[in-house]
């Protein structure tokens, strides 16, 4: 028997020539292909690795410019807003003379005496200053030093593979927040507007959408931003955030947001919930003009509703959900976690607040989505110290 299985196995035909060399070129191809593959992913994985370090660096020496520019005394020396090449000259905390200043030579970011400048980061491309007056009305290119109330700093850093842009704003030193009782702070408008929102009682939470969020407590938080002059009519617009509530059932007319007008009630709107438990969201204006963006759940809900002048139509995750004829215009603040009849609060957190100044289409709502900076919004609420300008 074991004679008959060799004589068997050794009667087995072997390959042609033919089939051989069919065999090697499948071979062949097959490892190019992977080749190529391989070599593509690498590729790919060097570029997001480079970026990601550009960010990195970026995003933490960017941040030790905005704690150190708060501390500020005074501002002695600023390049006009369109010079790439910029610096800021100021009296530190400490009374001591520093600099900002980008060497164009090195593509350094240095800091220090201007005697004795040390480079914070290298690949820097473009640094520049923009100067806002009290009214946030910004300056021109003859910057008086002592006019300066807040500066956007934008930093562009380029590596071989990648160009990344970073901006801040820094607001240096104000009076407002001494009007209110107990402020937190200021939340920074990332749209260079500067409709800063003064924060009370809220405080920072690291678990957001995109890095920070805001969190309220039901009880008295807000941010808030009060129109210095009156109304504003927004004639078509987009507004838009992320949520996420601590607790299903709230209050009636508990609202996330609210603009309500300085002149009439009949002519604004809030972003609320309904009483129930668990509840829903809605849009809701005076005269029972409501209706309903979803379902309240301890998730990150994304709502989003725009106004052509003639109706509003909703949008819960990105999808639409209905509409109302209904045009509330006018805005006589922006106020996240607090009705219009500052009687009551909404409790969780708020992400990314982006009020446009047109109707966005449902699937640039989808774009929304996907964080950062979309299209030219009239106000950003990211409540992050610095964020990237995605192009």
């Amino acid at each position: 028997m074991q004679k008959e299985i060799r004589q068997s196995v050794n009667r087995r035909p072997a390959f042609t020539l033919v089939e051989l060399i069919l065999v090697v070129g499948t071979i062949g191809m097959v490892t190019g292909a992977l080749v190529g593959v391989i070599g593509n992913s690498t590729k790919d994985y060097e570029y997001g690795s480079d970026r990601s370090t550009l960010l990195q660096d970026g995003q933490a020496v960017l941040d030790q410019m905005v704690r150190t520019l708060r501390q500020a005394k005074a501002f002695s020396a600023v390049t006009a807003s369109t010079d790439q090449a910029g610096y800021i000259t100021f009296t530190s905390a400490d009374d001591v003379t520093e600099q900002f200043k980008l060497n164009t030579t090195t593509g350094e970011l240095e800091y220090g005496p201007p005697a004795s400048l040390s480079a914070l980061t290298g690949d820097v491309s473009g640094l520049t200053f923009t100067c806002y007056d009290t009214d946030a009305v910004a300056l021109t290119e003859a910057v008086e030093p002592t006019d300066i109330k807040s500066v956007q700093i934008a930093m562009t850093l380029t590596s071989t593979q990648n160009t990344v842009t970073l901006t801040a704003r820094v607001l240096w030193p104000t009076d407002i927040t001494r009007e209110i009782p107990n402020p937190l702070g200021l939340v920074q408008d990332a749209s260079g507007n500067g409709s800063d929102g003064i924060v009370i009682g809220a405080t920072t939470a690291t678990e957001g959408v995109f890095g920070q969020a805001m969190y309220f407590d039901g009880t008295n938080d807000r941010v808030e931003f009060i129109f210095p002059d009156g109304d504003k009519t927004i004639p078509q617009y987009t507004f838009a955030l992320w949520l996420k509530a601590e607790t299903l059932g709230q209050a009636w007319y508990s609202a996330a947001f609210n603009c309500r007008s300085q002149i009439s009630h009949t002519a604004d709107f809030q972003m609320d919930v309904n009483g129930a438990n668990p509840g829903s969201y809605r849009m809701y204006a005076k005269g029972d003009l409501v209706a309903d963006f979803g379902p309240v759940t301890t998730e990150w809900i994304h709502l989003a509703a725009t106004c052509d002048g003639i109706t509003t139509r909703l949008y819960y995750n990105g999808n639409f959900a209905g509409n109302i004829v209904m045009a509330r215009t006018h805005f006589g603040q922006y106020v996240l976690g607090r009705n219009r009849g500052t009687d009551l609060y909404w409790n969780g957190w708020i992400d990314d607040l982006q009020i446009h100044t047109e109707v966005l289409t449902e699937d640039d709502i989808g774009k929304l989505m996907l964080g950062g900076r979309f299209g030219t919004p009239a106000v950003w609420w990211t409540f992050d110290p610095s964020f990237e300008v995605v192009e």
